[in-house]
């Protein structure tokens, strides 16, 4: 019998009230490292690696700001815009980061946080939120709700996400199982 060919679906992300979810339960526990992280993540599209930044990567401002990944995948660099509340999240961070002897943005206990702090970080509140969290499904997150609000911009969000092929990013604008049922229930004669 032959195989059928799986469709190939949107990567998964999280819908709006898990995200408010995850920030809610990181601002009751007054985790300001946690909302830097996550917010970056959120409106960033970042990658896990790119989190290894240095206090001169960030460009922050009261209208506007950025920050610089250099080492991205394959190499890359890109200037990334940071939207406010992130701007908001990480100068509530710095006001309040360690003082130490490093250019590294975030310090955990035992000094820069690696990789696999911040996927500690994401199991941690994977665990109160009561759903899955780790850094890519964040990146995912940011990519469905970047096209959603920017009328499917796939040229912009291929810049932020680091892409250099739009068949990379195009994979976004492809529908999850559950927004193909709903879609079509409202199909009607």
């Amino acid at each position: 019998m032959k195989e059928l060919k799986r469709q190939e679906l949107a990567p998964k992300g999280l819908d709006h009230a898990q995200v408010r979810r995850l920030l809610r339960e990181v601002e009751l526990r007054g985790d300001v490292r946690a909302s830097a992280i996550f917010h970056l993540l959120l409106f960033t599209g970042c990658r896990v690696g790119d989190l290894d930044l240095d206090l001169q990567d960030l460009n922050l401002g009261e209208r506007m700001g950025s920050v610089t990944f250099r080492d991205g995948k394959g190499g890359k660099q890109r200037v990334v815009p940071v939207p406010l509340p992130a701007r908001r999240a990480l100068q509530g961070y710095l006001e309040s980061r360690p003082r130490v002897d490093s250019q590294k943005v975030f310090i955990g206990e035992r000094g820069p946080m690696t990789d696999r702090g911040i996927r500690s970080l994401c199991s941690k509140y994977a665990a109160l939120c009561g759903f899955p969290i780790h850094p890519h499904l964040l990146r995912h997150t940011m990519a469905h709700r970047f096209l959603e609000t920017s009328g499917n911009d796939l040229v912009a969000l291929a810049q932020i996400l680091g892409h250099e092929s739009l068949n990379t990013t195009a994979r976004y604008t492809r529908r999850t199982q559950a927004a193909l049922a709903e879609t079509a229930e409202k199909v009607g004669w």
